[in-house]
């Protein structure tokens, strides 16, 4: 059965998804809000569906008047 393998993002494209800072990107890390991160090796990198996950829920609290 093939696998299929999510594609892994760095923080920088990640940000660039998002329409955000790097240091943005940071700040949400530490604060463990946003997308879901995870370290290889010394870099930080999103999976592309944690990412999208992310902006789904923001649009969703957006739209029913809550803050995240």
């Amino acid at each position: 059965m093939a696998q299929i393998v999510d594609e892994l993002l760095t923080i920088h494209e990640a940000a660039a998804m998002l329409n955000v800072t790097v240091g943005h990107m940071y700040n949400l890390r530490w604060r463990s809000h946003g997308p879901l991160s995870y370290k290889r090796g010394k870099r930080i990198v999103y999976r592309r569906s944690d990412v999208d996950s992310y902006l789904a829920r923001e649009r969703e609290a957006t739209l029913k008047g809550e803050r995240l």
